[in-house]
């Protein structure tokens, strides 16, 4: 029963990334923050990246 908790778990996780960058995507152009650094600007966009939006 837990191994199935944390399988659906880790799907939810997978598939909210999946649709963040999928509407990610619809907006077009680089997504860049004015108030970050380079640093924080990477750290904000990386889980985007991780699931293929270059930005």
């Amino acid at each position: 029963m837990k191994r199935g908790v944390r399988y659906l778990r880790y799907y939810v996780m997978i598939l909210a990334c999946l649709l963040v960058a999928d509407s990610a995507l619809a907006f077009g152009g680089p997504f860049t923050f004015s108030f970050a650094t380079g640093f924080l600007n990477r750290v904000f966009l990386a889980p985007l990246a991780l699931v293929g939006c270059a930005g």
